[in-house]
């Protein structure tokens, strides 16, 4: 095994796994956390709940709750210079933490506006926290929320703490709930002291005044649409779930003369004219179909995909199983035994280039609540299947004015392929698309994504894979992109193996930090499925295939004082990252504490326990562990990892 002695420029978080994924009034975005009532908001440094929690008072260990009354005395004084010691020194130029400890101190509200609306109070002796044995310790404080003429509301601040050298700092921070509570409470509070004139357009409230009609039928009203100056609303019978993305309860669609246009029997009911001009998508029991704006239903919700691919005589392909079918614009539907995935790509809008703005006052969907003021959109199905898409997006919404809107898209953009992969035979081929999601109000500037749709020609098949595009801390700046690796291969029958570019930020040496470079993700064809395997790991190669030469070949970016330098292989010094990594993914416990901490934030489930792993490796990775110090002894070394 190997040591780090340089551990001290980069950390980071797997965020594509930590986050909780909540359905509010039946939406999702990513990485969100659910708030019930229907807002989301992205845990400010998202991490995983812990199952058990035991109240902190009745625990003997006087280290943790001396080290929470210190931090929330600092807070009480609005000192914020001194709470932000209280953090790891990696977080403490996150904007986020800021903004919450300026949320906490009552200098900003949850959105980071001036206008201060509500006191925070932590209640430190009902905290409560998992077990304190593990590397981190997970703390739920609850926190009072008041302000003058109101009732209290409550909320829970969530940290996670943890030992380094000697001293507990604050690693992880989950505010989500925090922050959603508190814009929902100073919503709360605007929505007393303004007028309905002041924050709703005329109509808005017109909708509101129906939207209540409406219950005298309905359970639930959803939302509602305004399509050309007239309001159209999504109910439902029964309670609205709000957590499963599979079961929405039943929606239905009532039209601006109150009438029912779309009875109350599908899952989920998309927005107008945006999977085909003309139409509105409807799902049940994933199945699609078409109604038109009239409420007429012009295809059966019995298929699988609807491809908005247009030709002379053709508005759209409907996908029922390994059977295509056209949907011509005489509104008819016809057998089309010859389509194949790979024409259908080449001719979607999405093929090039889709970019959704904020939402179009001719065509918005409203959330029916007073308190939650974001604007709806939901994305075509075929997109969400693809994985090009969250199914529900939230924008700014203009109709709503003197009111805070918290985490909402300012633009979502999925860009174009830069290159095609393709393996030895041309059977599979894979398109990587970048999809950049950009926010406003309590997030970072904007969240980046890449996907890969791979077709399989011979058999006809499509499939997508989400890969990891940042292994970096979310806040942590990166340089401008340089490199376009881009390989597929099909190992076996089932396993496909894509080689892309990506920000890794490997410390490993003295000298310089590893910014981007070639990574390796694994997936099992099952079910006409792509399951992605080993996900987490930056040389997920080690433990999946016999490395050879090409495996340390590609387009690398190094950062250093001396600027940033590209070489189209790997450096020696990172070699024996890869060697440790394949220790610590077995939970190998390191001579070296450092290593230890330094993998803990390498692997998000890394459990440094085991002095001797050496009956765990397989033969893959003894095979590589040996290759790869063959390749250290055959070069110096940049003494950035010192052998055991």
């Amino acid at each position: 095994m190997l040591s780090n002695q340089n551990l001290t420029i980069v950390k980071f978080l797997h965020l594509w796994n930590f986050t909780a994924n909540k359905y509010i009034s039946g939406m999702k975005t990513k990485p969100l956390i659910g708030i019930a009532g229907g807002i989301f908001v992205l845990a400010v440094l998202a991490f995983v709940f812990w199952p058990s929690k035991k109240n902190m008072a009745g625990n003997d260990n006087i280290a943790y709750v001396s080290f929470l009354a210190n931090f929330n005395d600092k807070l009480t004084k609005g000192e914020t210079d001194s709470a932000l010691t209280f953090f790891d020194e990696n977080l403490r130029n996150v904007p986020q933490v800021l903004q919450v400890l300026n949320t906490l101190m009552g200098k900003a509200s949850s959105t980071g506006g001036q206008q201060v609306l509500v006191k925070s109070t932590l209640v430190i002796e009902s905290a409560k926290f998992d077990d304190l044995n593990t590397p981190s310790v997970s703390v739920s404080i609850p926190v009072t929320l008041n302000s003058k003429g109101f009732s209290n509301n409550t909320s829970t601040l969530v940290l996670s703490l943890r030992k380094q050298e000697g001293k507990l700092h604050i690693v992880k921070m989950d505010a989500s709930n925090y922050l959603a509570d508190c814009l929902v409470y100073e919503n709360l509070i605007r929505t007393k002291t303004l007028s309905d004139e002041d924050i709703y357009s005329p109509i808005t409230l017109e909708a509101f005044k129906k939207s209540k009609i409406l219950r005298n039928t309905y359970d639930t009203v959803m939302w509602f649409t305004h399509y050309n100056k007239q309001t159209y609303f999504q109910v439902g019978y029964g309670k609205w779930n709000t957590d499963d993305e599979d079961s929405y309860n039943k929606m239905g669609l009532v039209g601006p003369d109150m009438k029912e246009i779309i009875p109350v029997q599908y899952d989920l009911i998309h927005g107008f004219n945006t999977t085909l001009n003309g139409f509105i998508e409807v799902e049940k029991d994933k199945k699609k179909g078409l109604y038109n704006l009239s409420g007429k239903l012009v295809v059966p919700v019995e298929y699988d995909r609807i491809f908005p691919v247009q030709t002379d005589s053709t508005l759209a392909i409907l996908q029922q199983g390994d059977k295509f079918f056209s949907f011509t614009k005489s509104f008819e539907i016809a057998p089309a035994p010859d389509v194949k995935f790979t024409d259908i790509l080449a001719k979607l809008p999405i093929f090039n280039r889709q970019e959704i703005k904020a939402a179009d006052p001719d065509n918005i969907t409203e959330m029916n609540s007073r308190h939650y003021h974001q604007s709806v959109y939901i994305a075509p199905s075929y997109l969400v299947d693809l994985n090009l898409h969250k199914r529900i997006l939230q924008f700014k919404n203009p109709l709503r004015k003197n009111v805070e809107m918290y985490d909402y898209s300012d633009k979502y953009i999925v860009s174009a392929p830069q290159k095609t992969a393709e393996n030895a035979d041309n059977a599979l081929s894979a398109l990587i698309y970048t999809i950049r999601d950009y926010y406003q109000g309590g997030r970072s500037e904007f969240y980046d994504e890449k996907n890969a749709i791979v077709t399989d020609a011979v058999n006809n098949k499509l499939y997508n894979a989400g890969l990891i595009d940042n292994y970096l801390y979310e806040e942590f700046e990166t340089p401008k992109a340089e490199c376009k690796d881009l390989d597929l291969k099909m190992l076996t029958d089932s396993l496909v193996e894509i080689k892309y570019s990506a920000y890794v930020g490997i410390d490993a040496s003295d000298t310089d930090t590893l910014f981007e470079a070639p990574v390796y993700q694994y997936f099992k064809i099952k079910d006409d499925k792509m399951e992605a395997i080993e996900k987490g790991r930056m040389f997920a190669c080690a433990s999946l295939v016999k490395m050879n030469d090409s495996y340390l070949q590609g387009c690398y970016s190094y950062a250093s004082k001396k600027g940033t330098i590209q070489t189209d292989y790997l450096k020696t010094s990172y070699l024996k990252y890869i060697i440790n990594e394949i220790y610590a993914s077995h939970n190998y416990k390191f001579k070296d504490a450092k290593m230890n901490e330094f993998f803990s934030y390498h692997i998000y489930d890394f459990d440094p326990k085991y002095t001797d792993v050496e009956s765990k490796l397989t033969e893959i990775e003894k095979y590589n562990i040996a290759w790869l110090k063959q390749k250290l002894a055959a070069k110096p070394a940049n003494n950035a990892l010192a052998a055991k």
